[in-house]
């Protein structure tokens, strides 16, 4: 994972709009892709996808390590957590997946993804990161927690650890009137 530059300004990405990170707010800059087009918008450091824009689930551990492994068990690991959703319609990135632990995996809608890495280029952002959010605080707290969250505008995203693996990962979807509090946004600075 490539460190935050603090010079550099951090977005939030839904399915459809586009907000600045900001010391304790998301301010909402518009929707997207229509603000790609704007001349105010600076090249970000990282663009981190809300959770309506991926499904985050878990990967059993391998018994050897083989890539073409690894993604038969994560096409597999997909089909049961999402019975519902087709696996060919959606692209499967395996966060650093570990042969002999279980390991986060994430699947993001192909055409989606595609369409907003096409934007992206032609704006000429190519060093921009474009990294789900929860598996940001995933990776950046694993060390430290057994159970910790990651808190977004409507989706809480649990990760449960168990003997220093990762053994769950659920989502709390917000309620309406529920306050959010952004020091999860803070940790990002």
């Amino acid at each position: 994972m490539l460190p935050l530059s603090k010079n550099k300004p951090k977005y939030y990405l839904t399915q459809n709009t586009l907000y600045l990170i900001t010391a304790n707010e998301l301010q909402l800059i518009g929707a997207f892709p229509d603000v790609l087009t704007s001349k105010d918008l600076k090249e970000p450091s990282f663009i981190f996808l809300a959770a309506d824009c991926y499904e985050v689930f878990i990967c059993p551990a391998q018994s050897e390590y083989s890539p073409a492994e690894f993604l038969t068990v994560a096409e597999n690991s997909f089909n049961a957590y999402f019975p519902h959703l087709e696996a060919i319609e959606y692209q499967l990135i395996l966060d650093q997946p570990q042969f002999d632990r279980p390991f986060l995996c994430l699947a993001v809608k192909k055409y989606w993804l595609e369409q907003c890495t096409n934007q992206l280029t032609q704006k000429k952002f190519y060093s921009t990161q474009v990294q789900p959010l929860a598996t940001y605080i995933f990776e950046k707290t694993a060390k430290d927690q057994a159970r910790f969250i990651c808190t977004e505008p409507d989706v809480i995203t649990h990760f449960v650890q168990t003997n220093g693996e990762l053994d769950m990962v659920f989502r709390q979807h917000m309620i309406a009137d529920e306050t959010i509090d952004f020091k999860t946004w803070m940790s990002l600075k």
